[in-house]
């Protein structure tokens, strides 16, 4: 008896592709942020296919891609009402695109588990908890790998350090405030034990230092996230990309503080002169 072979499901990627980008720009053109917005998604896209191609088994290309596209689509910034957004992007996945069932949830899989936040929280979960806290789907699909690693890649590097800019300033923060200003806030802070990367760097080391203490600035987001994501990568490709972006980084931090120390500035905190 001859068995079968199930039907192949093809899709039609280039009216899918444009349908993709066409709600993609849409939606991130309604938050005006500079830093998420739609070519954010373009370079996180073509880095996660730059990084899929390198991998052996290939992975799911049109997964890749899609995850890609609507990585931020549900992310908290966004949505007052994660339940809401999750059935737009699922109707919009099924009914206008017209996707397989299996693809639509993968998609949303990857695109609900991407986030930076939820990868931290993710691995202290596995810290505390040992292999009963560790989830076997997360492990082993390529695929979350290679759309997680390029969004943290864009926001490392030359790139990372405009966003970084661009994202305080949405926020109302100020870029940089000066060495005594921070240090009256808050005294110098180190990598917090409990979270799952350290930094075994002196350069690292330095940049936390000087840089990760008081209220929030564009400066301190280095040492409070994004000098930590090289260690986070998990493609040999991936982190291959990360090794320069990061060096960028931390050559940016010893500009900031170089420039500070040519200045001499003196700043009066409560009465008291401070020098850098």
């Amino acid at each position: 008896m001859t068995v079968e072979e199930p039907p192949t499901v093809t899709v039609n990627m280039d009216a899918i592709r444009e349908e993709a980008e066409a709600y993609a720009k849409e939606h991130m053109a309604k938050y005006a942020d500079p830093c998420h917005d739609w070519w954010h998604v373009a370079r996180v896209r073509d880095t996660a296919l730059r990084i899929a191609r390198t991998l052996n088994p290939l992975p799911d290309l049109v997964l890749v891609e899609l995850a890609a596209l609507y990585h931020d689509l549900l992310d908290s910034k966004f949505h007052a009402s994660p339940t809401a957004a999750h059935l737009a992007l699922s109707t919009h996945l099924s009914h206008t695109l017209l996707l397989p069932p299996p693809l639509v949830s993968d998609i949303l899989r990857i695109v609900g588990t991407v986030s930076y936040k939820k990868e931290v929280a993710y691995r202290r979960k596995v810290e505390e908890e040992g292999d009963g806290g560790r989830c076997g789907w997360r492990e082993g699909c390529c695929e979350l790998w290679c759309v997680q690693d390029a969004d943290m890649l864009d926001a490392m590097g030359a790139v990372g350090v405009m966003r970084a800019a661009s994202f305080s300033v949405r926020l109302g923060q100020p870029l940089h405030l000066p060495y005594g200003i921070r240090t009256s806030t808050n005294p110098p802070t180190t990598i917090p034990a409990t979270h799952p990367q350290g930094h075994d760097n002196d350069e690292d080391s330095l940049a936390n230092l000087r840089l990760g203490a008081g209220p929030p600035t564009a400066t301190r987001h280095f040492p409070d996230k994004l000098l930590r994501l090289k260690d986070m990568l998990k493609t040999e490709e991936g982190r291959r990309m990360g090794v320069r972006r990061h060096e960028r980084m931390v050559e940016f931090l010893r500009w900031v503080v170089d420039e500070e120390e040519v200045g001499g500035w003196e700043w009066k905190v409560g009465g008291a002169s401070c020098w850098y």
